[in-house]
């Protein structure tokens, strides 16, 4: 029976006053990393308290020692990922833009397609107008003793004009 150690009341009250407190460490280290926050003030009040029940007991300073390793590192990883996760807000950011951007550069595009279809067609429209008008004035021309008929069509501009 010497080979188990006898671990006393007062003993056993400070270590489960020891994890409790370090229970609230992390907690309240997970519920400020859910809110984008590390909360310094909280820690150092509980550090404080930490050191007054671990200052007698050998064995509980090995493990608060362990356990505060162990709290810097998942510390210090959250505060990783809560960089990361802002890194990768800003590159959506920048994607979505991108993503604007070449939506907006492709209607464009397509709006200049269709104007250049739009005059081509116009452009066939007007000569075909011209020629029509070529054909009634060479058809009704000699029939036309009394006055002069002038017209003229320019498809390279915009102007069409028709005199009597």
């Amino acid at each position: 029976n010497q080979d188990k150690q006898i671990v006393s009341k007062p003993q056993l009250n400070n270590l489960s006053l020891f994890l409790t407190k370090f229970e609230q460490k992390f907690s309240q280290l997970f519920n400020n990393n859910l809110s984008n926050e590390l909360d310094e003030t909280i820690e150092n009040e509980n550090d404080d308290e930490l050191d007054l029940i671990t200052s007698e007991d050998l064995l509980l300073k090995r493990f608060s020692s362990f356990l505060n390793d162990v709290y810097e590192k998942i510390k210090s990883l959250l505060r990783d990922k809560s960089e990361l996760d802002e890194k990768l807000i800003f590159l959506e950011e920048k994607r979505l833009t991108y993503s604007r951007w070449e939506t907006q550069m492709y209607d464009i595009l397509k709006w200049i397609n269709e104007e250049k279809s739009a005059r081509s067609h116009l452009k066939g429209l007007a000569n075909k107008m011209a020629e029509e008008l070529d054909q009634i004035r060479e058809t009704t021309s000699p029939l036309l003793t009394i006055g002069s008929t002038s017209s003229s069509l320019t498809t390279a501009g915009t102007s069409v004009a028709h005199n009597t």
